[in-house]
């Protein structure tokens, strides 16, 4: 594994480079999100999807929520997109709100879990991970740095305690503050339903 330290208010160009090379090279990285840290891969092929769930001891049951660069690869990976989620991005997007969509063939079916073909997606706040879309033109998979069923890692020691061995690229910001993770809503029947509360409060929204 290389640990790359970077700034989370201002990120080298250099670190932003060689984290899309690994990403390109269908690598493994753990990054900072505004939220946790991810583990990350190109969310297109379905052998990569594989060894996050590996490296996550994840039950193969549960989905994996993506992030994306804009609006024009939101419409790439989800088969439709209901009017009720367009105030909801230009509310929230980029930020911590999930949205769950149900999904185009062009994404993977060891994503999904047993929730049928729905995706869930959401545009990041994060200047690492908006300047890294600015290198790559695929989704990357946004499932949080831990474990399965064990607390979140927010530290670097706790990152390299438990994944040194089992990824590429680690992209060091230091310790995240302790927040929620990002909320999770289902908006597939037209209407938000919440599937995990977190960070951003809908209830204005409902």
């Amino acid at each position: 594994m290389k640990r790359i330290k970077i700034d989370l208010n201002s990120p080298s160009k250099e670190a932003i480079y060689e984290t899309s090379r690994c990403l390109k090279d269908d690598g493994i990285i753990i990054y900072p999100t505004e939220t946790l840290y991810g583990i990350g891969v190109n969310a297109l092929k379905k052998e990569l999807i594989e060894k996050v769930l590996k490296i996550k001891k994840r039950d193969q049951q549960k989905p994996i929520a993506l992030i994306i660069k804009d609006d024009k690869m939101l419409k790439k990976i989800v088969s439709f997109i209901p009017p009720l989620a367009y105030s909801l991005i230009k509310k929230y997007w980029p930020g911590p709100l999930t949205i769950i969509f149900n999904a185009s063939p062009l994404l993977p079916d060891n994503l999904f879990g047993n929730k049928g073909r729905k995706i869930g997606v959401r545009i990041s706040s994060s200047i690492f991970v908006r300047k890294l879309f600015e290198f790559i033109d695929f989704p990357i998979t946004a499932t949080s740095a831990n474990i399965s069923g064990e607390d979140n890692n927010l530290t670097p020691t706790d990152i390299i305690s438990n994944f040194s061995s089992k990824i590429d690229i680690f992209i060091d910001g230091g310790k995240l503050k302790d927040v929620e993770p990002s909320t999770v809503i289902d908006i597939t029947d037209g209407k938000i339903k919440i599937i995990r509360k977190g960070v951003i409060d809908l209830g204005k929204e409902l």
